[in-house]
């Protein structure tokens, strides 16, 4: 028994030790014959150690592996096909025995099956998949291989989510993200918002804002689709999740911020200060305005807002980087005032709009505190007899 301990602890940082320690381990000698067959150590006869697992295991499928293995190389491709396969029957989970098993679909057109075995790959060895992932993305180019993947991921795979990511930040891949995205908007288990994100995030890192404004209008489902425009969730809807092009927000130790349904004058993003020195708010969303004119309007309520330095709406054009346009918003006490300017956006394909406030050195003789509540903020085309009124 003690012997066996010893072994074990020897079975990955040193098998040949393993070994000489306690011959009946397994894992040891598994990990020998590994590091044999990847190069990394000399083995004197690595069939006899695989051979003599069987005789120890006769129903252990990673020798029956390790032993195709060899005749592959020694190019016996006949032999090799049924030491796997034989491999394959013994344990459905043997990882090399799968990787043959999708070669040969491969090879033999059987796409759909490859995608299936991949499957079980990955759910026995999820840490196996960025290894495979550029393979699995060239085999779902294959019609038939996007039609059994696109049945698995509407039944909801445990590594769809990854499969996505790594599709969605490879350009030649990005299309098959795209398009499996919107195929499984009527599926079982529909794409996840992360799912979502990773794809027009993929677009946006490209310099595609475009066709990342346009699959993120595609990915809405009815409700959200409602509320959406030039700037989408303008009233600061609860149900909202945070995304490029809807409102980031989060809390800082200057100020929360929070979105509320509530009965006027407390609907929309409340903004309270905590009556420290804020450099940092935290509100913005992303925007994609055509060339043109448009006006920013602001609604706002504010209860004992006091600002040493100012707090501003602020529009910007993201490349080039300039601004576009910024309110100021008043401090005191009143209730749905409304506030709007004009601007022009030419030579920019994307933009933000965001808070900011105008302090820039962090001292406590600024401090900021009270409420201000922004009921609706909005983008709209500026017409001609707006311009002149």
């Amino acid at each position: 028994m003690l012997l066996g301990a010893l072994s074990r602890h020897f079975e990955t940082i040193n098998p040949e030790q393993a070994l000489s320690i306690f011959p009946l381990n397994t894992e040891a000698r598994v990990a020998l014959i590994g590091d044999a067959l990847n190069g990394n150590k000399q083995v004197a006869d690595v069939e006899g150690e695989a051979r003599m697992g069987l005789a120890l295991d006769p129903i252990d499928a990673r020798f029956f592996s390790s032993l195709a293995e060899l005749e592959k190389r020694k190019g016996d491709e006949v032999k090799a096909n049924l030491l796997f396969d034989t491999a394959h029957k013994i344990s459905r989970t043997e990882f090399h025995a799968l990787l043959n098993v999708i070669r040969i679909s491969v090879e033999r057109g059987s796409y759909g099956k490859a995608v299936r075995t991949a499957d079980a790959l990955f759910r026995r060895w999820p840490e196996r998949f960025n290894e495979l992932a550029p393979v699995i993305g060239t085999l779902i180019t294959e019609e038939e291989a996007y039609s059994t993947l696109l049945e698995l991921a509407g039944e909801g795979l445990p590594w769809r989510g990854r499969l996505m990511n790594y599709l969605a930040e490879h350009d030649e891949f990005r299309p098959l993200a795209h398009r499996l995205l919107l195929d499984l908007s009527q599926a079982q288990v529909p794409a996840s918002s992360s799912e979502k994100a990773a794809v027009i995030n993929g677009y946006w890192r490209q310099g595609n804002y475009a066709d990342a404004y346009r699959l993120f209008l595609m990915s809405l489902n009815e409700a959200e689709r409602d509320l959406t425009g030039f700037v989408h969730n303008s009233g600061f809807s609860r149900a909202q999740e945070p995304q490029i092009f809807a409102w980031t927000y989060r809390n800082t130790p200057e100020a929360d911020i929070r979105f509320s349904d509530a009965p006027p004058p407390y609907n929309g993003a409340i903004l309270r200060f905590l009556d420290k020195p804020a450099r940092e708010v935290v509100l913005m969303q992303t925007l994609v305005l055509p060339q043109g004119r448009y006006r920013l309007t602001v609604n706002a309520s504010a209860f004992n807002l006091k600002m040493p330095r100012e707090l501003f709406l602020i529009v910007s054009c993201g490349a080039p980087n300039r601004e576009l346009v910024r309110l100021t918003v008043p401090e005191g006490n009143y209730r749905e005032s409304s506030l709007e300017s004009d601007f022009e956006v030419a030579d920019c394909p994307a933009q933000s709009i965001r808070l900011a406030t105008g302090l820039v050195a962090e001292s406590w003789s600024y401090r900021y505190s009270g409420e201000v509540v922004f009921h609706d903020v909005s983008v709209t085309r500026a017409s001609v007899d707006q311009n002149r009124s």
